[in-house]
């Protein structure tokens, strides 16, 4: 209190200023008080919760602070002549201090109130966006694909100007995924998804592809979702790629504001522009998964890629994945690509790829090979456990077994087999039937139990033979796998070549047999293709 207790010149004129400024400070709390007043009368929590309007008004009031008590306040009316005694000095800084306390309170109080007005206010906005957004769609045709965030907007002229840029930017994009993709995508960023050594693992393999596929940039509507799997005895990856639906492609041309009808009318795109850009989008992007895929690693050889479509059966009403794209490809036929100029449809033409005849009517390819069969169960791995493995081995298996065990297979499988000469390498050499009309016809079949990979002259072996017998498809099994030179062979040809791999996966699912691929370390091919026709 050196102020009050000091004669000098310089506390009697701060004296005098703090008589000056009282007028001022009653004017603020005066305001202030008002403010106060109008919120404790007309604007209260009750009223706020019923009316945005009051909400708003009652959180302005609340982020006015209440003024801070100052010690001039408490000033006796008059300036005094003098102010020495210890009784006044002691009785303005008590009266100073209560209130400096319940300020501090009020203050308190103020800001819980605010932040509670705030929340509420805050629940007003919601309610009214959710208002605008079912007002303004109410306007537009019920299956236009328009975005919350535009119908907010209170113009509808914008929303029509910005959804007719959005339809034109959709189909842009599409109608450059391939070369976009490949551009955001090069080999060097895909590779980047693996780190694996000079011997990758099966599931290391599987992993960087998964990853690649995952990082993969593509249009707005495609959501990347991909099994892989991978077959080590034909050094073959297979992928399941989920393809969008045909509402990738924007069902309307444009859009109009019909401002007299304050209605806004689109404009149908024909069913036949509908089916060819969406074929086109899933051919382009078929290709750029590729691309990604070989750019993973070089692990493997030979990619099979399944595109499918995760979707409810119109007919039925139950979930369905239909195959609308399956292509086999070895690693130097798509090398040899120059995708940024290849029309899609046509390239996957030349690569014999299996594609849908309508897919936007979910019409179903088959699959080159099934990804269940390549089911990371079917793939034998000899560990230290093995000795006591219950399974059948069926490189254990008698000439005489194995060739039953072939016919008895494709038997369950719906075909009348019957064997024709024993095999001079030990395998299996059968004709079948396939007794379903149009489809059917006569089937060579031809079984080698080998542990390397078997060569393309036995590719080229069983196509003599099927054009020998008239035969309308070849089956080449093994319980090894082939090298790309089979693969580029088979292409184009009625010729199936099912690995060890797919072996296990159809003796399980149609014999009913769990066995296994263990050659003994003894074990010698029957016969050897050089090194050079693998």
């Amino acid at each position: 209190m050196g102020l009050f207790n000091s004669d000098g010149q310089r506390a009697r004129q701060e004296l005098a200023d703090m008589y000056q400024r009282r007028p001022l400070l009653a004017t603020y709390r005066a305001e202030w008080q008002r403010v106060y007043d109008l919120l404790a009368n007309h604007y209260t929590r009750g009223l706020a919760e019923m009316d945005s309007t009051i909400a708003r008004v009652r959180a302005q009031c609340l982020e006015m602070p209440e003024p801070r008590p100052l010690r001039e306040e408490f000033l006796p009316p008059n300036p005094p002549s003098s102010f020495q005694s210890v009784q006044a000095r002691e009785e303005v800084e008590r009266r100073f201090e209560r209130e400096w306390h319940a300020y501090v309170s009020r203050e308190s109080w103020r800001l819980r109130e605010l932040q509670i007005a705030q929340d509420v206010c805050a629940r007003h906005a919601a309610k009214e966006l959710r208002q605008r957004i079912e007002r303004n769609r109410a306007l537009w045709p019920s299956d236009a694909d328009i975005s919350d965030i535009l119908l907010a907007a209170d113009d509808i002229a914008f929303q029509v100007d910005l959804q007719n840029e959005k339809v034109e930017d959709s189909l842009s994009e599409l109608n450059d995924l391939l070369r976009v993709g490949l551009s955001r995508n090069p080999s060097e960023a895909a590779s980047a998804a693996a780190s694996i050594g000079n011997e990758p693992k099966p599931d290391e393999i599987t992993r960087s592809v998964e990853i690649a596929l995952a990082m993969m940039e593509v249009p707005s509507g495609v959501e990347p979702a991909a099994k892989v799997g991978y077959s080590p005895e034909s050094r073959q990856i297979v992928v399941e790629y989920e393809l969008p639906r045909e509402g990738i492609v924007p069902k309307h041309k444009s859009y109009k504001w019909v401002k007299n009808k304050n209605v806004v009318q689109a404009t149908p795109r024909p069913a036949g522009q509908v089916k060819a850009f969406y074929a086109n989008s899933i051919a382009q992007l078929s290709l750029l998964c590729l691309h990604v895929i070989f750019s993973a690693n070089r692990a493997f050889d030979v990619a099979v890629f399944n595109g499918v479509v995760d979707t409810l059966d119109p007919r039925t009403g139950k979930p369905v994945r239909p195959c609308l794209i399956s292509v086999r490809v070895t690693r130097e036929t798509f090398d040899a690509l120059d995708l940024v100029n290849v029309d899609p449809a046509a390239c996957l033409k030349h690569l014999n790829a299996g594609v849908s005849r309508s897919p936007t009517e979910l019409a179903p390819v088959r699959p080159v090979v099934e990804f269940s069969m390549v089911d990371p169960r079917f793939i034998a791995e000899t560990d230290a456990m093995s000795g006591m493995d219950s399974r059948p081995n069926l490189m254990d298996l008698t000439p005489g077994e194995f060739e039953a065990l072939i016919q008895n297979l494709f038997t369950k499988m719906g075909l009348e087999a019957r064997q024709t000469r024993a095999s001079r390498d030990g395998g299996v050499d059968c004709v079948a039937y396939d007794t379903r009309p149009i489809f059917g016809g006569k089937v060579v079949i031809q079984a080698k139990r080998y542990k390397n990979t078997v060569g393309v002259s036995a590719v080229r072996d069983l196509f003599g033979t099927l054009q020998n017998e008239g035969a309308s498809k070849g089956i080449l099994v093994t319980t090894s796998g082939y090298g790309t030179a089979s693969f580029d062979f088979a292409q184009n040809k009625p010729i199936e070549l099912i690995d060890g791999a797919n072996l296990l996966y159809l003796l399980e699912q149609h014999a009913g047999l769990i066995a296994r691929i263990e050659p003994p370390d003894d074990w010698r091919d029957p016969t050897s293709d050089t090194p050079a026709s693998v």
